[in-house]
């Protein structure tokens, strides 16, 4: 029997060279288009998303998420914590209190305050950037922001298999 998700070490250090492929390691403050390539970002620029079954991070979805951003923060919430045992909430950016750190998902303020202009991103292009603490994770409506999510799952080892 496949397991959904192989086992992650107990820190998840995104957007290091190791977890990701070179099509998407991105520097902070370099935007990315699938496809793309930029070098790798150097140690003390890689974010810590969970370690010991823990994570100080939040999922962050815009003020009004289409039903593939709403699948994409689901999926993300759901195998990061299958992978590494951390509760990942998820919360609207409209909430009173928002996290300190967090990961943006879909066509969020956050992203559009860090330059990407979501409008602009075809259907299945996708954006990964990081922005001090934070990640945002976007893409053009109305697969792209669910395709980098799962490129990203990918490459965390994530497998979706069937039974036949």
């Amino acid at each position: 029997m496949t397991t959904p998700c192989k086992p992650l070490a107990l820190t998840i250090a995104t957007l290091g060279a190791a977890l990701l492929p070179a099509s998407c390691v991105r520097n902070p403050g370099v935007s990315h288009v699938a496809g793309e390539t930029t070098a790798p970002p150097a140690p003390e620029q890689v974010l810590v998303l969970a370690r010991d079954g823990a994570t100080e991070y939040a999922i962050v979805t815009g003020a009004v998420p289409i039903l593939a951003e709403k699948t994409a923060a689901k999926e993300l919430a759901e195998y990061l914590k299958k992978a590494t045992g951390a509760e990942f909430r998820t919360v609207a950016e409209t909430a009173a209190e928002k996290p300190a750190k967090a990961i943006y998902l879909g066509w969020t303020e956050f992203g559009a305050d860090q330059g990407i202009d979501h409008a602009a991103l075809g259907v299945e292009e996708w954006v990964v950037k990081t922005a001090g603490d934070s990640l945002v994770i976007t893409g053009g409506r109305t697969r792209g922001t669910l395709y980098a999510v799962r490129e990203l799952l990918d490459h965390f080892g994530c497998v979706w298999a069937a039974r036949d």
